[in-house]
């Protein structure tokens, strides 16, 4: 199973992507699988096979990947 996390305007997904993989997680760009015009920045995120500790702990890093990007409260 996968879920989208939508960016707000002017945020590059594929940037928040390098981001993501900087601090170990796996996220893929949504404009990695649109052809032409891309309704809006978002992350591609599977959580199958990762365990709720494991789910915990990759939020905090993408928090940590996303922050410099996105205007969001610390965690």
């Amino acid at each position: 199973m996968h879920l989208l996390g939508w960016f707000p305007d002017g945020v590059d997904d594929r940037v928040a992507a390098r981001q993501a993989a900087a601090q170990g997680v796996d996220a893929f760009p949504l404009s990695a699988y649109s052809i032409g015009a891309r309704p809006g920045g978002a992350l591609l995120l599977g959580y199958t096979a990762v365990s709720a500790d494991e789910i915990e702990e990759g939020v905090r890093r993408l928090a940590r990947a996303l922050r410099p990007l996105v205007s969001c409260p610390a965690t």
